[in-house]
């Protein structure tokens, strides 16, 4: 290389080059006539160290003669053995960089092919179910962040404790202890009890006195309609239909809690079935939130010709759809809502021993929603939800507290305006997520160094997070797992397929 054969000419160890004289050599090749002129010919002398000894020289001084005069005789240079530099010849890449990325229409048309390349792949995925665990994930931790707005004042649970078990030394407990506490809160006006217990088998004594109390309006029980591999519970005898509610949830993978289920058919061998033919039966969260609501005049509403959708004070309901949010071919049936956690501690919670030995007070108890169920581990009534994926140290929630959740939810929607979650079209989507991955594709493309891409990737992620967050403090649930995986994806295809370009045009340019 002449250039290399220049530079050593004017000593040893002069690698190094400075900013400008880069510049010169780019002029001198590219621009001869220009780098002629009298304004780089009278460039500020350089110094530079050449085996230890100091050197003042210019620019003139240590560029090649062939760099500095390329018009001059080509005879009266002398002669070596190396070709003389050319316009044509690429210069050596410590001295340009050259930029190996396509160019114009081409670029465009490989970020989109990736894009839409890696879009289709991923809504494969997602039509199999393969990403909702990743989507239940990101629900949950949603749920994890949320604002917690305080227990709800309208609620109060009376859980039955190990020291109440060990107190009445027995479980469960006997049918007139049960029949004193609900006479003891009656006395203090709520406006509705739920009791969360199966009861249909006689826990002596004091059965009569047991099915007396629960002869009043306002008590609401349960009843459990069973499954393929479990059977069905009646209610106790002698209680209305519209005083009975089922307790049944419906159970994602992992056994967590996410759905409320409002209406459910019973089962044909139900006892509570009409000539045979299954009967529909609200939840025992609904028949608790409609008892508490009476007294205001609020009740369903159906709407004219959509028998899917019913009004409840302000807000209207429709039923979740199998493809729903973040859910992929999800068993819908029966009328499913997503269940709105409040916080972890849903209600003020006192004992049943505290209520048998007078502690309560009446203001906790006057017109309120009060749920009587098992708080003791050892009753095994407990489920996950999202806030046991926290960590291995949060507790399962007892389905009493659940059952409360839902009452809480159901009081929200009908007084305070505060819709049920919402979700977008499939079609909406699917637009969500290849405008995810163009994004991921087009930083790739136009970031080339290894630490600013990784900075932008990780500052778009978190911007997909907190869009999904503000979503879902208005009650939006929006895809998240399968948008950030298709940027990951269509940027690391970018990246590789712009290396793959570069390899080529270097060999291209050796040869």
């Amino acid at each position: 290389d002449p250039f290399e054969a220049g530079w050593h000419d004017r000593g040893q160890g002069l690698e190094p080059a400075l900013a400008g004289t880069l510049i010169a050599l780019w002029v001198a090749v590219c621009h001869p006539q220009r780098f002629q002129s009298d304004a780089l010919r009278h460039l500020a002398p350089t110094e530079i160290v050449a085996d230890d000894t100091r050197l003042p020289m210019t620019l003139s001084t240590y560029l090649p003669t062939q760099v500095l005069n390329p018009a001059l005789d080509r005879a009266s240079q002398p002669q070596t053995d190396q070709p003389a530099l050319t316009r044509s010849q690429p210069l050596s890449r410590s001295v340009l960089r050259v930029d190996n990325r396509p160019k114009g229409k081409l670029a465009r048309v490989s970020v989109s092919i990736a894009s839409l390349a890696v879009t289709g792949l991923i809504l494969s995925l997602r039509q199999l179910g393969w990403l909702q665990p990743l989507e239940l994930a990101a629900y949950d931790r949603l749920v994890q962040v949320s604002p917690d707005p305080g227990f709800d004042h309208r609620l109060l649970v009376v859980g039955i404790t190990e020291a109440d078990i060990a107190a009445q030394k027995r479980f469960p407990v006997a049918d007139h202890t049960l029949a004193q506490a609900i006479t003891t809160l009656q006395a203090a006006k709520p406006r509705v009890i739920g009791l969360d217990l199966l009861r249909d088998i006689p826990q002596l004594p004091g059965r009569t006195e047991f099915l007396a109390a629960l002869n009043a309006p306002n008590v609401i029980t349960i009843t459990n309609l069973g499954s393929a591999t479990a059977p069905a519970t009646p209610a106790p005898p002698g209680v209305p239909l519209d005083r009975i509610g089922f307790n049944d949830f419906v159970l994602d993978p992992g056994d967590v809690v996410r759905r409320n289920l409002l209406f459910a058919d019973s089962p044909v061998d139900h006892t509570a079935t009409v000539d045979k033919r299954p009967t529909t039966f609200y939840s025992f969260s609904l028949r608790l939130a409609l008892t508490y609501l009476a007294s205001q005049k609020l009740s369903l509403q159906p709407r004219p010709h959509h028998p899917d959708l019913f009004r409840l004070g302000k807000t209207q309901f429709s039923p979740l759809e199998s493809q729903a949010g973040g859910y992929q071919a999800i068993d819908a049936r029966g009328y499913q809502v997503l269940l709105k956690y409040r916080g972890r501690t849903i209600a003020r919670q006192v004992s049943l021993g505290d209520v048998l030995n007078g502690k309560v007070q009446p203001d906790w108890v006057k017109d309120k929603v009060v749920l009587i169920g098992t708080t003791a581990p050892s009753g095994k009534d407990f489920f996950s939800t999202p806030y046991s994926a926290a960590s291995d140290d949060t507790p399962r929630m007892a389905g009493v507290l659940l059952h409360a959740q839902m009452v809480s939810q159901l009081l929200d929607a009908a007084l305070e305006s505060r819709s049920l979650f919402w979700f977008w079209s499939e079609g909406l989507e699917a637009l969500w997520i290849v405008t995810w991955a163009a994004i991921g594709g087009v930083l790739a493309w136009y970031v080339r160094q290894p630490m600013v891409l990784a900075l932008s990737g990780t500052l778009l992620l978190l911007s997909l997070a907190a869009i999904g967050f503000g979503l879902f403090l208005q009650q939006g649930w929006i895809p998240l797992a399968a948008p950030a995986l298709a940027a990951t994806a269509t940027g690391g295809l970018v990246v590789a397929y712009r290396a793959y370009w570069a390899q080529r045009s270097d060999k291209v340019a050796r040869s």
